[in-house]
């Protein structure tokens, strides 16, 4: 019933959840997500192409918009290790930028009481 909608986005239709989430981050500061979606999608904004992947930060579900290649490379690494990004909770910091580039470390959050699992 909806095929004209995939056609044209690429994507089912689903309701919008959230509003987007673009934390203006300077060297050193971090903010921690965990991922509601297997993988980010790809979106067109008036700055061009960007990541965008639904996460809940600070207890509310958020669209967690990026375009940072470092930062996503590190994602796509993470979720081939997991087989998906879906239910990870990490560390996101920004430790820095090398002329244009801006560098990211990510690290998974272990919450306690799940080891082992």
């Amino acid at each position: 019933m909806s095929e004209w909608f995939r056609k044209f986005f690429g994507r089912p239709p689903r309701k919008r959840r959230n509003l987007p989430f673009m934390p203006p981050m300077k060297d050193g500061d971090e903010i921690v997500v965990e991922f509601l979606d297997p993988e980010p999608r790809v979106i067109k904004t008036k700055y061009g192409q960007r990541l965008a992947i639904d996460v809940v930060h600070e207890d509310q579900e958020k669209t967690f918009i990026f375009a940072h290649v470092n930062l996503a490379e590190q994602l796509a690494l993470l979720a081939e290790e997991h087989g998906s990004l879906q239910g990870l909770k990490v560390r996101i910091k920004r430790v820095g930028r090398q002329g244009r580039i801006v560098r990211y470390e990510v690290e998974e959050v272990k919450e306690e009481g799940r080891e082992g699992e």
